[in-house]
């Protein structure tokens, strides 16, 4: 004889990681029938459909103006001050190595 059929899933307590496929539609759904409670996608649907008249909105001209102008003011400009000082102290401290005698003494450790 055959094997059995699989059993059927099983309807556990835990929520499942993806969310139930969506009905299958053989006819457009109704305004009335749409409008259920916690159904909000039908009711978009349905406003839609209906062609409902959506609220005028003001143009604006021109890009929106920043907050902080980059003249050095706020954090960018703190920023910049700083790595410019950074800077400076990182290319000083690389002059006075290349002048000091502590080279060689650090090299006489390293000679085998």
């Amino acid at each position: 004889p055959p094997p059995p059929p699989p059993p059927p899933p099983s309807q556990s307590s835990f929520p499942s990681d993806f969310p139930p496929p969506p009905p299958m539609f053989s006819a457009p759904s109704t305004p009335a029938a749409s409008t259920g409670g916690g159904n909000s996608r039908g009711a978009l649907l349905a406003q839609i459909q209906e062609r409902k008249s959506l609220r005028k909105v003001t143009e604006c001209s021109g890009p929106p103006t920043p907050s902080t102008p980059d003249t050095g003011e706020g954090i960018v400009g703190a920023l910049m001050m700083v790595m410019q000082k950074r800077s400076k102290v990182i290319h000083s401290s690389d002059e006075s190595e290349d002048d000091g005698a502590e080279d060689d003494d650090d090299d006489d450790e390293w000679d085998d």
